[in-house]
């Protein structure tokens, strides 16, 4: 029973300094193991209404990660305007030329502190919210 106290408790907290940062320039990122909630005003000023899914290329990526990728942008389901991919600054490059313009890249959001060193490149749907506390949820998604 404490630790469902405990644990309203620290969701609360989170809750109040959230709603204190949903004004500021600053971008926060809270993750479970299959859903990420984002505040980002960089994500604000590129976001389109019609983005549905978003991938994530971690910063210890490695060959398989982009295969993967490389993948997804043969099924025609993921296209420019419907698909995000966001990667760590030091991956800008090859993930841009792995997605040869097909796709969107971003650097803005750095997953990779939060996602374990063996954990891949990983597919989410992402949408708007209209909650107060976060600008985006992404949800983990099986790749087709």
């Amino acid at each position: 029973m404490s630790c469902v106290f405990m644990l309203c408790s620290i969701c609360a907290f989170s809750q109040v300094l959230n709603l204190s940062d949903k004004n500021s320039k600053r971008t926060v990122i809270a993750m479970t193991a299959n859903e990420i909630s984002v505040l980002s005003p960089d994500l604000n000023a590129v976001w389109k209404d019609s983005y549905k899914y978003a991938v994530i290329i971690p910063k210890n990526a490695r060959l398989r990660d982009y295969n993967k990728l490389q993948e997804m942008l043969l099924n025609v389901e993921y296209t420019r305007d419907n698909t995000l991919v966001f990667c760590s600054s030091e991956n800008v490059a090859l993930t841009q030329e792995v997605c040869d313009g097909k796709l969107p890249v971003y650097s803005f959001l750095d997953f990779s502190s939060s996602l374990k060193k063996e954990d891949g490149a990983k597919l989410y749907s992402i949408r708007k919210m209209k909650d107060d506390c976060y600008d985006y949820v992404l949800v983990r998604k099986a790749v087709d």
